[in-house]
Formats: structure tokens, C-alpha cells, sequence
């Protein structure tokens, strides 16, 4: 089943944006208060995290990014991907168990865990952009050019996750 965007996010001024407003706000509120709570206990781990994620609903082409960057990061450095495992991210789990070394698990803390564990410079997260609970050296926002922020609102009168 493939899921469209609502046209209504792509329009910067209409009548189902200023609907949802409340919502909106109350989701903002929301990704605060989860944000500060995260980051008070933030984890600082050894192996240096890049980030590929996005902050709009949708694919942006985060995976492909993040395979592109291992072959060139893995001719010299020790790194691997992580994904956190969710049942309808199985067939991007799939593509990066065939191109790259990947830990997948239902927390990307304990896949962080495990890639420093084993000793790895380098670990490149698929998404992870909205979770504060560690620190990450590079943070890459991918976008899709064509559509660029929307009408740049957050969910759900927009595209926006934060």
C-alpha cells in the first residue's frame, strides 16, 4: 500500500493546516518535553556516530545516502550501520544487511552499544535524527529537493517532524 502525502502540505496558507493548528501545538509540546528528558541523561559512547536522518514524514533517501557513505568511510576505517529494527523497516534492514555490517535493534542505543563493543570507529545511522538519548559527531538532514520543507509546518498541519 502506498501512502501520499496530503496535498494540503505542500499549500503554505489553507483552511486544513489552520484546522490542525491546536494539534500541531500540542505535538510541539510534546517532541520539548521528550527532547529535554532525553537529553538529561545524553550518552557520550567512543565510536564517532554520523547521522543520516530527516526531519519531514516520508523517504528522502536517507538509506542509499548511508550505504554511499560506508563504501567510502569502509575503505579506511573500521564502521558499520545501525537501523533501528521495526517490522515496516524490513526491507531497508534487508538492503543494509547486503551492502554493509549492520546491528539492528529495537533500540539504536544497544546496536551503538554493540558496534562499540566490537571495536568499530565509526557507526552511520539510518534515521535517528529525533533521538537525543546519545550524542552524534555529524548530524546530514536529507530532504527531497523537489518539495523542499512543504508549507513547512509541523505535523500534522505539515510534513514536518520538528
Amino acid at each position: 500500500m502506498i501512502l501520499k502525502q496530503p496535498k494540503f502540505w505542500s499549500s503554505k496558507f489553507n483552511l486544513y493546516s489552520l484546522f490542525l493548528f491546536p494539534i500541531t501545538f500540542l505535538y510541539f509540546i510534546l517532541i520539548k518535553i521528550n527532547e529535554f528528558l532525553k537529553k538529561l541523561s545524553k550518552k557520550k559512547l567512543n565510536v564517532k556516530i554520523i547521522c543520516c536522518g530527516n526531519i519531514l514524514i516520508g523517504g528522502t533517501g536517507k538509506t542509499p545516502l548511508v550505504v554511499k557513505i560506508y563504501n567510502e568511510l569502509s575503505k579506511e576505517k573500521k564502521c558499520c550501520t545501525i537501523k533501528k529494527n521495526r517490522t515496516e523497516h524490513l526491507d531497508e534492514i534487508n538492503f543494509l544487511k547486503k551492502y554493509t555490517k549492520l546491528f539492528s535493534n529495537k533500540d539504536r542505543l544497544l546496536s551503538l552499544k554493540q558496534a562499540e563493543n566490537e571495536e568499530y570507529e565509526y557507526a552511520i545511522l539510518d534515521d535517528g535524527s529525533q533521538d537525543y538519548s546519545f550524542e552524534k559527531n555529524i548530524n546530514i538532514l536529507c530532504i527531497k529537493s523537489k518539495n523542499g520543507f512543504g508549507n513547512e509546518y509541523l505535523l500534522p498541519s505539515g510534513p514536518l517532524r520538528e
